[in-house]
């Protein structure tokens, strides 16, 4: 993030900061990377939020 953006990681709950590096999947649903990195090798290939593959 470059500036700071309401809201936080829906995996982690931690609210985004200024520096933090952000994954878009193609729901649109943002995580942090290691967040939604762990989340796909751990479970299917599919959104936490909505399910979405």
């Amino acid at each position: 993030l470059q500036e700071s953006e309401e809201g936080h990681c829906p995996v982690c709950q931690e609210e985004w900061k200024v520096g933090d590096t952000q994954r878009v999947l193609p729901c649109n649903h943002r995580f942090h990377n290691m967040c939604i990195d762990r989340w796909l090798k751990g479970h299917k290939a599919m959104c936490p939020l909505c399910k979405k593959d």
